[in-house]
Formats: structure tokens, C-alpha cells, sequence
């Protein structure tokens, strides 16, 4: 799924985009990882706007670079969106250009 930061998405569609459970973007919202809106009354529905789930995704490859290499030097992954292809891929996701800035 390509992200628009403008638009806004269902639960589904962001755990699918992260492929994960329904369960573990709920989770997300409710620990204040991933913000959320919710539209209506009572119970009412929530959507993920395109910011937020970029803003999700960037916390979370800066999360794992940092298991990764406990002992790197720089706290902050160095991260640059462009168009060119991605730098590193897992299971089919988007990664982004993290390991071509840091020299990895």
C-alpha cells in the first residue's frame, strides 16, 4: 500500500500495511505509538491518517535499527524518502533508505 500523508485509513488496511494483527494496531493507538481519530459517537470508528502511520513506520525501523546495533554511535537512524527504489526490503515491506545513509 503506498501512503498518502493526506488521507486517512481504516485499522485493517494500516495492520495489513505492517502486516500485522488488527489486534496489535489497536494496541498501537492504545499505548499512544500510533495516533488516531475517532469519528462518531459512543464506540464510534477510528482512522489512521497517512502522517501518522509514516510518522509509525519511521519509530519503528528506528526501533529496530537500534536491536540491532545496540552499540552504534549515532542514537538516530538517518532517514531520507525519495523516490528511487528501497534500499533494503523485508517480507516484501518497505524499509526505507536507513542503511544506505548509515553506511551499512
Amino acid at each position: 500500500m503506498q501512503v498518502e500523508s493526506t488521507r486517512l485509513y481504516r485499522v485493517r488496511d494500516v495492520a495489513e500495511h505492517f502486516d500485522v494483527s488488527v489486534a496489535t494496531i489497536y494496541r498501537a493507538i492504545e499505548s499512544g505509538q500510533l495516533s488516531a481519530l475517532k469519528l462518531g459517537h459512543g464506540t464510534g470508528t477510528l482512522r489512521v491518517t497517512g502522517a501518522a502511520v509514516l510518522a509509525y513506520e519511521k519509530s519503528c525501523i528506528q526501533a529496530a535499527y537500534r536491536s540491532w546495533f545496540p552499540d552504534a554511535t549515532r542514537l538516530a537512524v538517518p532517514l531520507v524518502m525519495s523516490s528511487s527504489p528501497p534500499a533494503v526490503s523485508w517480507r516484501g515491506r518497505w524499509l526505507g533508505d536507513a542503511w544506505a545513509t548509515a553506511g551499512y
